[in-house]
């Protein structure tokens, strides 16, 4: 199926892998170089630590996390920088 999602990298630590599918793989978050729409939270073991960095770099309303991770966003003027 295709819904206009463009995947425009993946943030992987500690990897040495250089792409996935195609896709990029940075280090962290402040490396991605390609401009995009929004950040989709995976990380199972951190994702309250993943969330809360995106939130302060990129703001609240551009992180997506699935409701199986169990983080709710914290409302952007509740995200401390």
């Amino acid at each position: 199926m295709d819904h206009g999602i463009e995947i425009v990298g993946l943030v992987q630590a500690g990897t040495a892998k250089r792409e996935f599918m195609g896709a990029p793989i940075y280090a962290d978050l402040e490396t991605v170089t390609k401009p995009f729409d929004c950040v989709l939270i995976t990380g199972v073991t951190d994702a309250r630590a993943l969330s809360d960095a995106a939130a302060v770099r990129f703001g609240a309303d551009r992180v997506l996390v699935p409701k199986m991770l169990r983080v709710k966003m914290k409302k952007p003027q509740e995200v401390i920088e």
